[in-house]
């Protein structure tokens, strides 16, 4: 495989990565996003309610949530009201939560948060009921966001978005083999400017020189030998003086062709 194509298949596999590495930092990014609206949205909700039994005692509050709760139309909220040992005194839905899961909320100290339980998140705000010793809690029970619903929501511009990005990276990858192509073409080109006469197109000294010697340091089979022959083109100059070096440059091309088709192919033909 040619390094140009190296070079293609590896950005658009880099590209590729880049692509599925967007939709996870943006899938995470969305859950995030979601959870810090639902966090603030409970705590707007808790700090509503705690104004709204502000002043009662606990026996008027546990009355008013025993009224409210058959109304209730949310069933994965949880109301609870705890005293200064933050001991339950009342909660509005009997839910089955873990022990071990509320007790980790009521001692946590800070105000709100939420808790992965597994398939779930559990948010709490915690708030002061106004003129009392009473804390109110707003639990809220909510499912995880998973990939699938991510995509329904969010599919279709994440997808166009992927797609603008592979388009570029195409475009991109398109770009980069045209470079590299375009410099290995000048480097060949180079390469053999170096190595041979602009004239004539034969190989020049330098090409002579390490032909021979790499010729030189091989083992000839009994009987074979090396033979160099340098021919003059006698009166050149005088073609030049007179007919112009035009003239003297074909002449020295039609040589050259002359002799490359009476040579043998593993035989070396060069102007030094």
């Amino acid at each position: 495989m040619s390094l140009g194509r190296k070079l293609f298949l590896g950005f658009i596999s880099a590209s590729l990565f880049g692509i599925t590495l967007f939709g996870y930092i943006t899938y995470q990014a969305t859950r995030t996003a979601q959870l810090d609206e639902l966090n603030h949205s409970t705590s707007v909700n808790a700090r509503q309610l705690a104004a709204m039994v502000a002043g009662l005692e606990v026996a008027e509050i546990r009355s008013l949530l025993e009224r409210a709760r058959p109304h209730q139309q949310m069933p994965d909220y949880n109301l609870l009201v705890t005293d200064a040992r933050k001991n339950v005194l009342f909660r509005s839905v009997e839910q089955d939560f873990d022990p071990e899961t509320l007790q980790q909320i009521l001692g946590s100290g800070i105000n709100e948060g939420h808790i992965d339980t597994g398939g779930h998140y559990l948010l709490w705000s915690s708030q002061a009921v106004p003129d009392s010793n009473l804390s109110l809690y707003l639990l809220r029970r909510i499912e995880k966001s998973s990939f699938s619903s991510f995509l329904k929501s969010s599919g279709i511009p994440l997808a166009i978005a992927s797609l603008i990005l592979l388009l570029l990276a195409l475009w991109g990858a398109m770009i980069l083999t045209s470079l590299y192509q375009r410099l290995e073409r000048q480097r060949q080109e180079l390469k053999h400017q170096t190595l041979h006469d602009g004239l004539t197109g034969l190989p020049n000294r330098t090409f002579l020189v390490e032909q021979t010697e790499q010729r030189l340091q091989r083992n000839l089979p009994e009987g074979e030998c090396i033979a160099l022959v340098i021919i003059d083109i006698n009166r050149l100059k005088e073609i030049n003086d007179t007919l112009g070096h035009y003239a003297g440059d074909t002449l020295l091309r039609q040589i050259a062709d002359r002799l490359r088709d009476a040579i043998r192919s593993d035989d070396i033909l060069a102007r030094i």
